[in-house]
């Protein structure tokens, strides 16, 4: 196996975690090296055989023409979303892209959508303003148990969450758009499997939507003024995907109107959240700054996952979780 030189790129702003556990699994394998923004690109690049770009958002024109330049054979995300990523311009360089799938994080993502639930349905925010003035059994709170759950996109997320809501004896129901199979609907317990045709329907019927679909020019504010009206007084919306998948400024007024009981948010439309947002005005909603799949074993698992395919490519092999063009 050959012993290539790897270009990881951090993002300042997220925590070592993520960077450390590339190197651990990289190990001595192979030579990885840090970018550093003070230095020239041109000799950062020079010789590299793997750019790892650390959640796609910092790739530029001049880093792809120069990793191509170099004969580096894989551009790799550290991240699952790809609608910051120049899919296009990485490969017409004739660099592999890759990206480390969403199953790895699936989990993570699913526990922290039913954490959202329980804190909206369990008055969290509430109970703890009684406590701080003193008061006692003032609230009346909701169970899961018979609720209607609504999975918009059915992928990896939304299989973890299915799994996790099925056990707490909630009525499940499903749109993607491909095709859910009749297998797939009897393993995932669903009462109800459709398409994107179907979506009115299960956000007319869910207690519960939750969203589980990539940003994509289709799905950018698909959450709108006349979808909020459609849902259920009662219900609440959870996100966990991406934040320009919902019209804020329809959801706060939603929100202020009462017209659907709350929101549960790990993701906003422009990050990081300003504190002044008027979403984290209102009672009703609980937000959390984009942290659903920043845990010890999706890092781990992403990782492990990024060395496996650098050991591919110095084997001569094909990388796994190859992105294809949008012409593909």
């Amino acid at each position: 196996m050959d012993k290539l030189k790897v270009l990881y790129m951090k993002l300042p702003w997220l925590i070592d975690h993520w960077h450390e556990d590339v190197f651990a699994a990289v190990g001595s394998k192979h030579e990885i090296v840090r970018y550093d923004p003070a230095r020239p690109l041109a000799e950062q690049f020079e010789g590299v055989d793997v750019v790892v770009d650390q959640g796609g958002l910092q790739g530029t024109p001049e880093m792809f023409d120069l990793a191509g330049r170099s004969g580096a054979r894989l551009w790799q995300v550290q991240g699952t979303g790809l609608d910051a990523v120049d899919v296009d311009a990485i490969l017409a360089r004739g660099l592999i892209l890759c990206n480390t799938p969403g199953h790895l994080s699936a989990a993570a993502l699913a526990e922290h959508a039913l954490l959202l639930m329980l804190i909206l349905l369990k008055n969290y925010k509430q109970s703890e303003e009684q406590v701080e003035r003193g008061q006692n059994c003032g609230l009346m709170n909701e169970d899961l148990k018979d609720k209607t759950l609504g999975l918009v996109g059915f992928g990896a997320s939304a299989r973890q969450l299915a799994k996790r809501a099925w056990a707490m004896e909630m009525r499940l129901m499903a749109s993607d758009l491909h095709p859910i199979s009749r297998e797939t609907a009897e393993e995932y317990h669903l009462d109800f499997a459709g398409s994107p045709e179907d979506f009115n329907q299960i956000i007319q019927q869910a207690d519960v939507v939750s969203l589980h679909v990539p940003l994509t020019d289709e799905t950018r504010r698909m959450i709108d003024r006349s979808v909020l009206r459609a849902m259920k007084k009662e219900a609440i919306l959870i996100n966990v995907a991406r934040g320009e998948l919902i019209d804020e400024q329809a959801l706060v007024e939603a929100l202020r109107n009462q017209e659907i009981r709350g929101a549960g948010m790990d993701v906003c439309a422009s990050e990081p959240i300003d504190p002044n947002h008027p979403l984290l005005k209102l009672d009703n909603v609980v937000y959390t700054p984009h942290i659903a799949g920043s845990t010890a074993d999706t890092s781990r698992q992403r990782a492990q996952a990024i060395a496996d395919n650098i050991d591919r490519v110095a084997q001569g092999l094909e990388p796994l979780h190859q992105v294809p063009g949008k012409g593909t």
